[in-house]
């Protein structure tokens, strides 16, 4: 019984994340940006081994090839990768966290978190960063496997791949570094011998050998491309900011309120997110007192608390996909919390039928806060508030399919916004009704948002595009922003 209903559980996840996939959300500049360097490495204008960003890795790129070469320059075949990925990682997730916590509480913790908000809007999107949560629990997944010889290599290996894959995943192998140190130390002083040390320290060795073997080449590219990665001493200066600025901000990011409103500008209430974060809190408590598990909670929490530090010290600003495994990794723990509660009191039949109702309710939850609504309206170019004077602005996920359609066969489209470009010379690779200006005095179309009060202008093509506008030029000199080489 229990097989079948993580069966069913897998497939309704699976169903929720692969449903309008190529269309939901609308293709994003940097999932983009990082598809063309697909075509980049393929025609020789990059080095083999250099990815879209210096801290970013290539070897993503070549995963996505064979998928581009089948379903062509599109936001499907960047994004049928991620959900190949997130396939692996349910069933990586629920070894992991069984282990860790408990049949019950590792169910609970798995649904909980699959199913958040969190997961369902950002985990669809095809970008480097996406792959973060995959990389943390398959290294925690590897270490788990202290019994074979191999697992300290592969450990080494997948928490370098992770790091190759995003540079912000240092924050997060950091974390599991520092909730691994005092189990390791009780085992240690446990089963003190020489032979016990020489172990581990083998261990050490082969984790090392691992993590260099697959991260060495991107730690070249970081030292020799220095010019993209920010300023890290101007970073770290405000990291006392943004740690003040974290209790504020912490309701709307853990409740998903920001990564719903991403779709459609909505945001949640104060009191709603207030609401979500007290039980979620409560939850975590609950775990700690209940759970026969209690200590692994704990680390994962120290581990968690590490990481953000850690994540708020290397970042620049506030955005939302540097909060998303934090963000996950909360829902997992009120999960958690949730499900020792009905081991507690012997009720794991009863555990398991809440776990497939939660399932249900947040599916629904999902598709009637960000799926339906961004079907019907596609996406919003408004802005929402992040907190105080900070606001995101929605325009990078609105659905970009009515602009191409708007566009075919116009000669030298040109926009001045990055966004707007990246997904314009994507696309172009392999739709040839695309035809982008290749110099500044060609440009005849100029593409940008259509704001919310913005009118509709008298010479405007497609004036009925709800996200862009397409407008002639009329002064080149005042209006193309050519960007520099």
């Amino acid at each position: 019984m229990k097989n079948i209903l993580l069966l069913i559980i897998f497939l309704i996840f699976l169903f929720a994340n692969s449903l309008y996939i190529n269309r939901v959300p609308g293709l994003m500049g940097d999932e983009a940006d990082e598809g063309q360097n697909i075509s980049e490495l393929l025609t020789n204008k990059k080095p083999p081994l250099v990815g879209e960003r210096s801290y970013i890795g290539a070897w993503i790129d070549y995963v996505r090839m064979p998928f581009v070469f089948t379903f062509g320059y599109n936001a499907f075949a960047l994004r049928f990768v991620v959900l190949l990925f997130s396939a692996s990682l349910f069933w990586l997730a629920y070894k992991v966290l069984t282990n860790l916590f408990g049949e019950i509480g590792g169910l609970m913790g798995l649904t909980v978190t699959a199913f958040s908000p969190i997961y369902f809007a950002e985990q669809r999107m095809a970008w480097a960063i996406t792959l973060l949560p995959f990389f943390a629990v398959l290294t925690i997944y590897f270490y788990q496997q202290k019994k074979k010889k191999w697992s300290a290599l592969l450990t080494g290996f997948a928490a370098g791949l992770g790091i190759n894959t995003h540079i912000l995943f240092l924050a997060i192998l950091v974390g599991l570094i520092v909730a691994a140190i005092p189990f390791a130390i009780f085992k240690l002083t446990k089963s003190f011998s020489r032979e016990y040390l020489k172990k581990v320290l083998l261990s050490i060795f082969w984790a090392a050998v691992g993590f260099w073997s697959s991260f060495g080449v991107q730690y070249a590219n970081l030292v020799l491309y220095k010019s993209d990665q920010g300023n890290a001493e101007k970073n770290a200066r405000f990291f006392t900011n943004r740690l003040m600025e974290l209790p504020r901000l912490a309701p709307r990011f853990i409740s998903g309120s920001v990564y719903i409103a991403h779709y459609t500008s909505h945001i949640f209430t104060d009191n709603f997110n207030s609401f979500i974060l007290i039980t979620a809190t409560l939850l975590i408590i609950a775990g700690i007192i209940f759970s026969r598990k209690r200590i692994a909670i704990v680390l994962w929490l120290l581990g968690t608390t590490v990481y953000l530090l850690v994540l708020l010290y290397m970042i620049e600003y506030y955005a939302l996909r540097y909060f998303v495994v934090a963000s996950l990794s909360i829902w997992l723990l009120a999960g958690v919390g949730l499900g020792s509660i009905f081991d507690q009191y012997k009720l794991r039949k009863t555990g398991y039928s809440i776990a497939f109702i939660l399932c249900l309710l947040l599916v629904f939850f999902n598709f009637q806060t960000i799926l339906f609504p961004f079907l019907k309206t596609g996406g919003s170019t408004d802005n929402f508030q992040i907190l105080g004077e900070r606001y995101e602005n929605a325009s990078g996920l609105v659905d970009f399919r009515p602009l191409v359609s708007c566009i075919a066969n116009r000669e030298n489209v040109f926009s001045n916004n990055i966004n707007i470009r990246n997904r314009l010379y994507f696309l172009a690779n392999g739709d040839k009704s695309i035809k982008i200006a290749t110099q500044k005095y060609d440009v005849q179309w100029l593409i940008s948002y259509r704001m919310p009060n913005d009118k509709v202008g008298p010479k405007e093509l497609c004036p009925d595009l709800r996200h862009f506008m397409v407008n002639p030029i009329t002064d080149i000199r005042q209006e193309v922003e050519w960007p520099k080489d």
